[in-house]
C-alpha cells in the first residue's frame, strides 16, 4: 500500500534495490522503461541499468523488439514487476 508508511508495511531495502522499483518518468517518449529512440542510427535502443552500469541490449527497427529485450533483462537481473508501471 503505497499511502501507508507503516513500519510493518514497509519492506527492507537499499538504494540499489529501490532503483529497481522506479516508475516511469514523466519525459519518456517511447511508452516504455529503457527503451529509447537512438535519433543518429534510426532505430529503437534497449538498455537497463544494473549496479549503476548502463548495459545497452541492442538496436532494434520496431519498438516491439526493444520493448521484448527490456522485458527479458528485467527478468533476467530480477527487477521489480512494477518496475517502469
Amino acid at each position: 500500500n503505497p499511502s501507508n508508511n507503516c513500519p510493518d508495511n514497509l519492506l527492507d531495502s537499499n538504494a540499489h534495490l529501490n532503483s529497481q522499483n522506479t516508475k516511469k518518468y514523466v519525459t519518456n517518449t517511447s511508452g516504455y522503461t529503457g527503451v529509447i529512440w537512438d535519433t543518429e542510427r534510426q532505430k529503437w535502443r534497449a538498455q537497463i541499468t544494473v549496479n549503476y552500469k548502463t548495459k545497452i541490449l541492442g538496436r532494434f527497427e520496431s519498438i516491439d523488439e526493444a520493448i521484448s529485450a527490456r522485458k527479458f533483462a528485467e527478468i533476467k537481473y530480477n527487477f521489480n514487476p512494477n518496475h517502469g508501471v
